[in-house]
C-alpha cells in the first residue's frame, strides 16, 4: 500500500507543478492587464502597481523555471564513444505512463581496449567526496557514472549548505575494489554491518559477476542496493519514478550496461521505476542487473575530444544540470590493458 500511494504522491506532484505554471501564466497576465488599468487612476493607484508587480515578477519567474526545467533535450542519439564502448539516449516509459530520458552506455569486455576503473577508497570504506565530472577529468576517464550510496548526505530544508561538499569525508556502503590510488586493485570494506547489499564484479578474464559478496580475486568492484534483475527475471520491488543509476550484465557474453535515467524534471524526465529500469536491461541483454545510488547522484559524464560534457541532465537542490559530490565512481579509460600493451593499439 505504501508504494501505491507513494506513486500517486509522485503523480500528483507533478500535475501541481504544471498547474502552479499554468496559473502563475495566468496570473502574470491578469496582473500585467491590472498595471496598464491603474493608469488611469489617480491617488492611491501606486499600492496596486508594487503588489501588481511583485506578483507579476514572482509569475513570470515560476513560468520561466517551468519552462527550464521541462526543456532538457529529448533527441534521440546513438554513437560509439570508443572500440567496445556505445552511447545512446533515447525516451523510454517511466513505468506510469510517463515518459523518461534515459543513457545507456553498452560496453563489450571481451574488447582489450575497455579498461574500467573504479575511484579510490580507503580500507575503513571511507572516500573523498567530488563531483563525477572532477573525478573523470583528474583521472583521464572516457566516460564515467556515480556509483555506491553513502553518507552523510543533507539537502533539505537548508539548500544553501549542502552536506558532502567536494573534499569531504564520506562513508562509501559496501565493499569496493578500488582501481585508482593502488599498484594494484585492493579490496576495501566499510566498517558497518547493516548494509545488505549487492555487488557487481570483474575477474581477471574480465567476465562480470552479481551477488552479495565480492570474490578475493577480482581486479573490479562496487556495490548497489538491490538486485533488480536476476537471472533474466525481473526481481525489482515496487517502487515511484525517480532519477536511476543502474548497472547490468551478461556473464556469458561479456557485457556491461551502465544505464542513466535523468528524474524529478517534470515535463523533460519523470524517471523511471526500478521495474522499468529492469525490464530496459533485459530487452538490451542483461541477465542481472543492480541499483546504484540515485536521484540527484545520478549522473554520467563523458570526455568529447575536446572536453569534459555532462550526457545526463542531473536535478540537485532544484536546479536542472547541477551535480552533486559523491563518494565513488566507475569509469572507463581508453586501452589498452597492460597484458596488450605493445601489441595493440588503441
Amino acid at each position: 500500500m505504501r508504494s501505491f500511494y507513494s506513486r500517486q504522491i509522485v503523480e500528483l506532484s507533478s500535475y501541481i507543478f504544471n498547474g502552479l505554471v499554468g496559473l502563475a501564466a495566468a496570473t502574470g497576465l491578469l496582473c500585467f492587464g491590472a498595471l496598464r488599468w491603474t493608469r488611469r487612476l489617480g491617488r492611491g493607484a501606486s499600492t496596486i502597481r508594487i503588489v501588481g508587480g511583485l506578483v507579476f515578477g514572482a509569475s513570470f519567474f515560476l513560468v520561466g523555471y517551468g519552462v527550464w526545467v521541462s526543456s532538457g533535450s529529448k533527441s534521440p542519439v546513438d554513437f560509439e564513444l570508443a572500440q567496445g564502448v556505445n552511447y545512446e539516449r533515447f525516451a523510454l516509459d517511466s513505468g506510469t505512463g510517463r515518459s523518461a530520458i534515459g543513457h545507456l552506455v553498452t560496453i563489450d569486455l571481451t574488447n582489450p581496449c575497455v579498461v574500467l576503473h573504479t575511484s579510490h577508497v580507503a580500507e575503513d570504506g571511507t572516500a573523498k567526496a567530488l563531483k563525477n565530472i572532477t573525478w573523470a577529468q583528474r583521472n583521464s576517464m572516457l566516460v564515467s557514472m556515480n556509483g555506491s550510496f553513502f553518507y552523510p548526505y543533507k539537502e533539505f530544508p537548508t539548500y544553501w549548505d549542502v552536506t558532502p561538499n567536494e573534499g569531504d569525508e564520506v562513508q562509501v556502503l559496501g565493499p569496493t575494489v578500488s582501481t585508482l590510488g593502488h599498484p594494484k586493485p585492493t579490496a576495501t570494506k566499510t566498517t558497518g554491518t547493516s548494509w545488505q547489499g549487492i555487488s557487481v564484479w570483474i575477474d581477471g578474464e574480465y567476465r562480470p559477476g552479481m551477488g552479495a559478496d565480492i570474490p578475493p580475486s577480482s581486479i573490479w568492484g562496487i556495490t548497489g542496493r538491490e538486485q533488480i534483475l536476476t537471472d533474466g527475471e525481473i526481481s525489482a520491488e515496487t517502487s515511484e519514478p525517480y532519477a536511476r543509476s543502474v548497472i547490468g550484465i551478461d556473464p556469458v557474453s561479456k557485457q556491461m550496461w551502465w544505464l542513466v535515467v535523468d528524474g524529478k524534471q517534470p515535463g523533460y524526465s519523470y524517471g523511471a521505476t526500478l521495474e522499468a529500469s529492469a525490464k530496459l536491461l533485459a530487452e538490451r541483454g542483461a541477465v542481472d542487473a543492480v541499483e546504484m545510488d540515485g536521484g540527484g547522484s545520478s549522473i554520467m559524464v563523458y570526455y568529447d575530444g575536446a572536453q569534459f560534457e555532462r550526457l545526463t541532465r542531473p536535478m540537485q537542490i532544484r536546479i536542472p544540470g547541477r551535480s552533486r559530490a559523491i563518494a565513488n565512481h566507475v569509469g572507463i579509460a581508453r586501452g589498452p590493458r597492460p597484458e596488450s600493451e605493445g601489441s595493440l593499439s588503441c
